[in-house]
């Protein structure tokens, strides 16, 4: 089934945002006060994501790799 049309239309942007929407967070200091809010921008994607979980037989096909490559 397709999703429902926004009710706004949604313009090309980092973030999708209607422009109401958009212009409510420019009101609310936009990208500068949400830096601030999250402590400046993460060296790395993983210092703010947490690294994945991986099961048994993912570590075991990563471990082979590795291996492979450091051979």
């Amino acid at each position: 089934m397709p999703r429902p049309r926004p009710p706004e239309e949604l313009k090309a942007r980092s973030i999708r945002m209607s422009d109401s929407e958009f212009a409510r967070f420019r009101e609310w200091g936009g990208g500068e006060r949400l830096r601030r809010m999250m402590g400046g921008q993460p060296e790395k994607y993983f210092t703010v994501f947490q690294r994945p979980e991986y099961n048994r037989a993912d570590l075991a096909f990563i471990k082979r790799k590795q291996g492979e490559r450091n051979d």
